[in-house]
């Protein structure tokens, strides 16, 4: 029996695991386990004050200070006094000591309150009366993270005579104030919510280059702040992280530069900042992060470790700014660009120039890009895509795409990958075809061409052999020289099948692609299929972020195939071909790569109207349904894969058929389109991780077909796939 038309989609999916794993301490890339923040501690008494002389009188309030010390000693820290509160009977100074480079250091020192001292304009010393526990030694025993600062309150009596006062600390230059500005700070009130964020922090960490940290939204509550991010893959490669960096390893810093550790993490981040597959190109890794509110609230810092920091500030109003910054609020590190980046880079800018040229029109500009021996093949693709309808064309490295240093320092780089990707005029803005060239680069007279090219089947149309176009209200058809008659006929045959098919309520699109060819060998180049295809709908998938998106959605018309199945009434005619594609076609993006075949199949049948009473009446025949098993089929990949013999697909195209139409004859159509799209919604989580390593994704998931098909059956029919197969072959032999 003649093979029906079908239905193939392809994408390759690869993951590469590498490990990030946090180095021993105390080296500068270490997480430190952080002491929780620090609030005013219990007093500790020290020794008597120096005799007293003169008198000293000012109103009790809080005083701004913010004034630092450096130290010539310990280079990497500063002291600062941020504020000082007079009472009746104390004057509290608000201290700490911080960190202002960029890598973890330990102040290696038994420095603590005990050893400042105060004196004030006659002279008079005092020492402290009382601090927080925090301050008996300013070292903290995990280090400091950068800008981080160990801070508390230190009570002083109160000084006899005025300012200006001194404060000395040993080891850092003494600071000198006054207290006669009083500056009363009451309490920000920053208004509860979520504030939604576009902050993107990236590291400089050779592992984590492609991981972009971005900071989505953040939630203030009255005793919480919570952050909402995620870890993005903007290489081109899949990527994991192993080791122990994980969201508990995130830090909040207050203005003053005190730490706060996560009060909690979400599942996603607990155990790392990758799922354990791994990150696709594009793909998020989402999860929660909720800290203590910090008192008070005007400026803080997001850190994570390896990254660039993030630095809010609020308002009355809330939210005012936000911005990425170093770890110490200062501007952010530049990378250093691997040789492999900037391998990236020339050739990425050389490749959107030649897409660039494409679009203009600009023929010297493109063969700019080529090597003098290939541009007389290139001047013959270039002056072809002129005269088609691309409303978009561009050219990109594959995420595989793999660069070797010896090369590029010779000045070449060979078997490089590359994604060609376009759109025609007047199709959906989502359909967009995807190619891969093989490109050799090298470097002549001091720039970089492509020096050699291969071409990956199926090639872009245009790029084999002569091609034309052909516009009717809802369709763009591709063909040959050779085959525009058939081409003017086609079109009016498809413009007849679209009325038809909405008519049936499918919803399509405002436009599609068609190609035809009436020469064998040029089918079988843009579709692998030989002559007993009659016609192919091909679309590929793109496994992006959290969705599965279908993108190139077209068909394919074997025109020579159709020398003597040109009637109108023919179940295999040409229009009857041209409907059972159209259904595929409007069904693509409703249609995903674990969909079971006989339900693809079976719907294209039906709704073209080529399940006929003799082709049931030849289902029967010979006992054909008995030999077909529903398990099996939700298996497979394509019909007939398991019909090592011959002879079996046909039958279980018309077996497939039949299915659809007892669903629709007994439970109605509402419930057949329901069961048809509750593929889309299965989560792309789940199908991500049940694709094998670098597995074909339509070669690699017949297991989980088999685990699907029978939940979605069951949750919208009440059915098991025995249940289903029987009642359909009890229905043929009623």
């Amino acid at each position: 029996m003649t093979q029906l038309p079908h239905a193939i989609f392809r994408l390759i999916i690869l993951l590469c695991i590498s490990g990030c794993a946090a180095s021993s301490p105390p080296s500068h890339n270490q997480t430190a386990n952080l002491p929780d923040q620090s609030p005013p501690a219990s007093a500790t008494e020290t020794s008597s004050q120096r005799p007293i002389t003169n008198s000293f009188a000012a109103t009790p309030g809080t005083y701004r200070i913010n004034q630092r010390a450096h130290s010539q000693q310990f280079t990497a820290f500063e002291a600062v006094l941020y504020q000082a509160i007079l009472t009746e009977n104390a004057l509290v100074l608000r201290f700490g000591i911080q960190h202002i480079t960029s890598e973890l250091r330990y102040l290696n020192s038994y420095i603590g309150f005990n050893d400042l001292r105060l004196l004030d304009s006659a002279g008079n010393e005092y020492r402290p009366s009382a601090a927080s526990a925090n301050l008996e030694r300013f070292n903290l025993k995990e280090g400091y993270l950068p800008g981080q600062a160990n801070v508390g309150d230190i009570t002083f009596p109160i000084p006899t005579a005025g300012g200006p006062f001194i404060l000395q600390t040993p080891a850092f230059d003494p600071i000198t104030f006054t207290l006669d500005r009083l500056a009363p700070a009451p309490e920000l009130t920053v208004p509860n919510g979520g504030y939604p964020l576009d902050v993107a922090l990236y590291s400089s960490h050779a592992t984590l280059v492609p991981l972009r940290l971005q900071i989505e939204q953040i939630t203030v509550t009255s005793d919480e702040i919570v952050f909402a991010v995620a870890f993005t893959n903007t290489g081109r490669r899949p990527v994991g992280i192993s080791g122990n960096l994980t969201g508990s390893d995130s830090r909040l810093f207050d203005a003053e530069g005190v730490v706060y550790k996560p009060l909690r993490v979400s599942d996603s981040l607990r155990d790392g900042i990758t799922p354990a597959g791994g990150l696709m190109p594009g793909q998020r890794y989402r999860g929660e992060i909720a800290f203590a509110r910090p008192q008070p609230i005007e400026q803080i810092r997001f850190f994570f470790p390896r990254y660039t920091t993030a630095t809010l500030t609020f308002n009355e109003h809330g939210l005012a700014s936000a911005a990425v910054t170093s770890a110490t609020g200062g501007a952010p590190p530049r990378a250093t660009p691997t040789v492999e980046e900037q391998a990236l880079q020339m050739l990425e800018k050389l490749l959107n120039r030649q897409a660039q040229a494409v679009m203009a029109g600009d023929l010297a500009g493109y063969l700019s890009t080529f090597a003098s021996d290939v541009q007389p093949a290139q001047t013959a693709i270039f002056e072809r895509s002129r005269h088609l309808p691309l409303a978009d064309y561009r050219l990109a490295l594959a995420p595989n795409a793999f660069f070797v240093g010896s090369e590029w320092e010779r000045g070449e780089q060979s078997q490089v990958t590359v994604n060609i990707s376009y759109r025609w005029r007047g199709l959906p803005e989502e359909n967009v075809f995807r190619h891969t060239l093989t490109y050799w680069f090298s470097r002549q007279d001091g720039r970089w061409v492509v020096s050699r090219y291969e071409v990956d089947r199926p090639a872009p149309f245009w790029w084999l052999d002569d091609a034309q176009f052909a516009e009717s209200e809802h369709f763009l058809i591709f063909y040959r020289p050779a085959a525009a008659d058939l081409a003017n006929t086609v079109a009016a045959e498809c413009e007849q099948v679209y009325a038809e098919l909405q008519a049936a309520g499918l919803r399509l699109d405002s436009r599609f692609a068609v190609y035809v060819m009436v020469d064998q060998d040029d089918f079988r180049e843009q579709t692998g299929q030989g002559a007993r295809t009659l016609g192919l709908a091909i679309w590929n998938y793109l496994l992006l972020d959290e969705t599965v998106q279908t993108q190139g959605w077209a068909f394919y018309l074997n025109g020579a195939s159709f020398t003597e199945r040109d009637a109108v009434d023919d179940p295999f005619g040409r229009k009857a071909t041209i409907k059972h594609e159209m259904v595929h076609l409007a069904l693509a993006r409703e249609t995903m790569p674990f969909t079971p075949v006989w339900l693809i199949e079976g719907a294209a049948i039906h709704f073209a109207g080529q399940y006929r009473p003799e082709l049931r009446q030849y289902l029967i025949s010979e006992g054909k349904p008995d030999q077909i098993s529903l398990a099996q089929l939700t298996a497979a990949d394509q019909l007939g894969q398991f019909d090592f013999i011959g002879g079996r697909a046909g039958p279980e195209y018309l077996f497939s058929a039949a299915v659809v139409q007892y669903l629709i004859d007994t439970y109605g159509s509402e419930r057949f389109w329901d069961f048809y799209r509750s593929f889309s919604r299965v989560p792309a989580e789940r199908l991500r991780q049940a694709l094998p390593l670098f597995s074909v994704m339509d070669s690699g998931l017949g297991p989980f077909r088999s685990e699907i098909v029978p939940e979605m059956l069951n949750a919208v029919y009440g059915l098991s796939l025995a249940e289903l197969e029987a009642a359909v072959k009890a229905s043929l032999h009623q």
